[in-house]
């Protein structure tokens, strides 16, 4: 075991996580139009009118395969909070870095419950490196950073 340290607090506090769709259904011929691999990622972040809090968002779809013919797609929501006038975390690397790694369990929660009664068994959502996740989105199409509200903790 480790020694006992205060923990580093980012400076956002998690409020509320919910999902905001989940859908299972069996293969249909549109699905074979669509992305290529087995899964595909999307995420957003927006201000919510309450001041100092904001949404993030995930959606993941599962795309039908010869082994597990069916499709999945849920996404998750995140409430979230700036607590304090300096938080320790950066605005910008909180919604695209943290808030990821704090959503994809619930998520991954929401794929296996979906899926646990499955004929084809439940589906695990593997592990995945965030930061490499992140590095291939376009932060600035956020639903966020359109409306002028990136850099939220200076704009409090």
């Amino acid at each position: 075991m480790s020694n006992v340290v205060d923990l580093p607090e980012s400076g956002y506090s998690i409020l509320k996580v919910y999902a905001g769709e989940q859908v299972i259904r069996p293969r249909v011929p549109d699905d074979d139009k669509g992305e290529k691999g087995t899964a595909s990622f999307g995420w957003d972040w927006r201000r919510l009118p309450v001041e100092r809090e904001f949404e993030v968002v995930l959606s993941l779809v599962i795309h039908p395969n010869q082994q597990r013919p069916e499709y999945v797609r849920v996404s998750t929501v995140g409430r979230f909070e700036i607590v304090g006038d300096t938080p320790s975390v950066s605005f910008d690397d909180f919604v695209a870095q943290q808030a990821v790694a704090i959503l994809l369990p619930y998520a991954r929660q929401f794929i296996s419950g979906l899926t646990a009664n499955s004929v084809f068994g439940c589906f695990y959502l593997p592990t995945i490196n965030v930061a490499k996740l992140m590095a291939g989105v376009d932060r600035s199409k956020a639903t966020g950073a359109a409306d002028g509200s990136a850099r939220g903790s200076e704009s409090n």
